[in-house]
């Protein structure tokens, strides 16, 4: 089966950098189980619509307009986003390395807003290296919507059996699997690189 693959595609939070809302999140708690639940809704919520590609400035200026009791924890999320975006994760950048060193193409699909990609782009240049990246608030599309799978087929060139998938969300990952794709649900680098190895992809151990 490793010789059938021949692209590789990435997600980026909890796959290649960790994403942590609570860094932010958890210094405005109460205590109050449903204080952080309701606030938890909202900034998932508002995350979406920057995802999909709506400009976070302007999302997060209405979000705090309709709850301002959370206002203070917003500014914060606008002004110091980054702090929930790290650290990398260094044993899957090993892993993408390889793979590259192989001569083999990878590509980064992943839920992400235009202004916030660039953003991380800026403080981790890396994230540029891959042979294309597939950026929900790009294509205005957000997994796991299957149409954004489908870009990656018609832009990779490669059919669905061809294409080795990573995420951390078991739903992004049956998608993948219905469309054929080999696909990993991410928890650990040595498990992902212990499933290429046991597909014929000959990593490090």
């Amino acid at each position: 089966m490793g010789k059938k693959i021949k692209g590789y595609v990435f997600d980026i939070g909890n796959v290649l950098v960790s994403w942590s809302p609570s860094n932010i999140t958890k210094k405005y708690f109460d205590g109050s189980p449903s204080n952080s639940d309701n606030l938890n809704q909202v900034t998932e919520e508002m995350n979406l619509r920057i995802d999909k590609g709506e400009p976070f400035q302007e999302v997060i200026k209405e979000y705090i307009n309709k709850y301002p009791k959370f206002e203070e924890v917003l500014l914060d999320w606008r002004d110091n986003w980054i702090q929930m975006f790290q650290p990398k994760i260094t044993g899957t950048w090993l892993v993408l390395e390889e793979l590259k060193q192989m001569g083999s193409p990878v590509y980064a699909l992943s839920n992400f807003g235009k202004e916030t990609f660039e953003l991380a782009c800026h403080f981790y240049p890396e994230l540029k290296s891959f042979n294309f990246c597939f950026i929900s608030g790009y294509l205005g599309l957000v997994k796991p919507n299957e149409k954004i799978y489908e870009l990656v087929e018609e832009k990779s060139g490669f059919r669905s059996g061809e294409l080795f998938f990573v995420d951390d969300r078991i739903d992004n990952c049956r998608v993948a699997s219905e469309r054929g794709w080999i696909a990993h649900r991410f928890t650990n680098p040595q498990r992902l690189r212990d499933h290429l190895n046991s597909l014929g992809i000959r990593l490090k151990s």
